[in-house]
């Protein structure tokens, strides 16, 4: 204990031994202080610049992504109307339907028919996506 009382009187004549020398040393100097303002105000004004020219981007290109948003809504709208629309009388649809009607699997469907299991599901899901 009396070895860091020892310590700490040590260190606190160190310091006030460097004010004493030194007075100046804890002090900042005024002009390298007012440079440093100078410059941060500078980067503060740059950041700020940086930031509206980017705000406008944001809203360009928000603006930008609404419109198109809108337009792929009306276009799906159209399609899914011409769908609607359109009759659905391709041989192929018609007999997909029926078999599906009958009961059959989507794979009993493909066989039957000589079609791809996939365009059976696809011609259903339009179907079921079309249907009220």
């Amino acid at each position: 204990m009396e070895l860091f009382v020892v310590f700490i009187l040590g260190v606190m004549l160190g310091v006030v031994g460097l004010v004493l020398v030194r007075p100046g040393l804890l002090v900042k100097p005024r002009e390298h202080y007012t440079m440093l303002e100078d410059l941060a105000e500078e980067l503060i004004t740059r950041i700020e610049q940086y930031e509206a020219r980017l705000d406008d981007k944001y809203e360009e290109i928000a603006a930008a992504i609404a419109e198109r948003e809108q337009r792929l809504l009306r276009l799906s709208e159209e399609i899914v109307s011409a769908l609607k629309s359109a009759d659905l009388a391709s041989p192929k649809v018609k007999a997909v339907l029926e078999l599906k009607e009958q009961g059959f699997d989507d794979l009993t469907i493909a066989k039957q028919l000589g079609v791809g299991v996939g365009e059976v599901q696809l011609i259903l899901a339009l179907k079921d996506s079309i249907s009220p």
